[in-house]
């Protein structure tokens, strides 16, 4: 069972209700290595869908601005499922950590076709990167759009100073709009979830699924069929202030499409998405324990974790 703490927010009086000894969902890959007094056994996924093949890096953020520093802690390649597994030394779990995944592939939850090995496989070059983050006190992270969208939340609202309690404030709000931690709950496959995971990790994965039916709606919008990285990254900028429309903190947000500058799409809703992504998949979630249809609070995201410090309450 979980246990429970309450947050309060200064910003609104925002109420937080925030799950830790969360289990991860149950992975393929096989551990490194054991904890022990001096090592840490963290097990993670890589999803847009699951990604294959990508490279994991484990870094040290700048405490100020949130930019990676010095030399990755710890490496891997992803699995079949996105599934990672590293270990780091224990004194280096004391601080968050950034994790970046580069290059990869997917299956695009968001391409209709019913067979899964004729689902079309999209592609990451090695410098395309998506990020999450590596709390202390949990072994387990997921690296998605969620986790990158709300790096940079928290890189553009710290402004070069105290990132660390910025981005902690916001990962309490997005616990809040959520109902989950985008980042420490191991995001179970959006196509075809297993009903052993837990609520939170199939919660996940219909979000992730509603996220890629969006970006393939923006990818259609701006005149491409596949979404490539440039719209990703549009999305994960929009995604920057908690709300998908198109802006951002510094105004209309851009991609580049063959070269050319343009606004990313203002019109797609981020629920109506994640509906439309579960009716296409509802056999594959009617054998989960998760009966209703996730729905995100945009206006909890979009609060600043800038002015947000918490402060815990015990039971």
């Amino acid at each position: 069972m979980y246990c429970l703490k309450s947050f309060v927010f200064g910003i609104g009086s925002l109420l937080l209700t925030v799950s830790c000894n969360q289990q991860p969902e149950s992975s393929d890959e096989t551990n490194p290595a054991a904890n022990t007094p001096e090592v840490r056994v963290i097990n993670g996924v890589s999803s847009k869908g699951p990604i294959s093949n990508a490279l994991i890096e484990l870094i040290a953020f700048d405490p100020n601005d949130g930019s990676a520093t010095g030399t990755p802690i710890a490496t891997a390649t992803t699995g079949a499922n996105g599934q990672w597994s590293v270990s780091i030394p224990a004194a280096q779990h004391t601080v968050a950590l950034l994790i970046k995944s580069s290059g990869g592939n997917y299956l695009d939850e968001s391409d209709p076709e019913p067979d899964p090995a004729k689902k079309r496989r999209i592609s990451f070059a090695p410098a395309d990167s998506i990020t999450g983050v590596l709390f202390p006190g949990f072994n387990t992270a997921s690296v998605t759009m969620m986790t990158a969208a709300l790096i940079e939340k928290s890189r553009i609202e710290s402004n070069g100073t105290s990132f660390l309690n910025v981005l902690n404030n916001n990962r309490n709000i997005a616990i809040s709009a959520l109902g989950f931690d985008p980042f420490t709950i191991s995001a179970a496959n959006p196509l075809s979830p297993a009903s052993s995971a837990s609520v939170d990790a199939i919660e996940y994965a219909m979000y992730l699924g509603g996220m890629a039916t969006a970006l393939n709606s923006a990818a259609i919008l701006l005149g491409v069929p596949v979404p490539d990285f440039a719209i990703v990254q549009g999305f994960i900028l929009d995604m920057a202030d908690g709300r998908l429309n198109g802006v951002n903190q510094a105004g209309a947000v851009t991609v580049l499409v063959n070269s050319v500058a343009k606004t990313f799409p203002t019109t797609i809703n981020l629920n109506r998405s994640i509906t439309r992504f579960r009716n296409n998949n509802f056999a594959a979630y009617a054998v989960t324990p998760v009966t209703s249809i996730v729905t995100v609070n945009e206006a909890v995201l979009v609060a600043t974790g800038a002015n947000a410090s918490p402060n815990a309450i015990d039971d």
